[in-house]
């Protein structure tokens, strides 16, 4: 655990709705609470030519540099900021520039893997698991990808069963057993919410 600031971890699959929660929980608290997306800690590939990292498979653990993140999480803790990588989703390397995330009382993991890595697991006050079917998941994938990240319907769904599908079967959806709280995505949202927000309220 950290001293000045407290973490909440939010996982789930690709398009259960783990922004949209986080959104909501800052837009509430936008002076206590701020989100670090771990999406942002994918490792760059700029060594590699383009078609060798389209061929990444973006959904296995091995893509994410967890160790900058524990590190960045102390310094944040800390020094009371620090600076956060920028990634080119279109070009799958990292930015050269990145940006200063100031700490707040709560800082939100956000990300598929968010609760996969026991470092970052270990520095968590909170750890929620939404859980969404791969229905309205894969629908929210391809409207994110085309919309936000440029990307074609044609290889979003080419990815999604190659990689992400079976990632979420044997990886990402096992790491609902470290959540304290599993929280539906679907009709019940309202309910989802309230439930949410009486365990943030109660680490302010």
């Amino acid at each position: 655990m950290l001293h000045k600031m407290k973490i909440i971890g939010i996982g789930g699959g690709s398009g259960s709705g783990k922004t949209y929660f986080t959104n909501k929980l800052i837009k509430k608290f936008p002076d206590k609470i701020d989100v670090i997306k771990l999406d942002s800690y994918y490792r760059d590939l700029s060594h590699l030519e383009f078609n060798e990292r389209e061929e990444n498979n973006f959904d296995h653990p091995n893509s994410f540099e967890f160790d900058l993140l524990a590190s960045n999480l102390i310094d944040l803790d800390l020094h009371g900021e620090v600076y956060i990588p920028v990634y080119d989703y279109k070009n799958h390397i990292r930015k050269k520039e990145a940006y200063t995330l100031k700490r707040k009382k709560i800082i939100i993991i956000e990300g598929i893997y968010s609760l996969y890595n026991n470092d970052i697991r270990d520095k968590m006050n909170l750890k929620l698991f939404i859980d969404t079917t791969e229905k309205i998941r894969l629908k929210r994938r391809i409207e994110r990808d085309i919309n936000y990240r440029g990307r074609t319907k044609e290889s979003i769904l080419n990815q999604y069963y190659k990689n992400v599908k079976p990632m979420h079967t044997q990886l990402v959806s096992n790491t609902k057993k470290y959540a304290d709280l599993i929280l539906k995505n679907d009709e019940s949202n309202n309910i989802s919410f309230n439930i949410l927000l009486d365990k943030i309220i109660s680490l302010l």
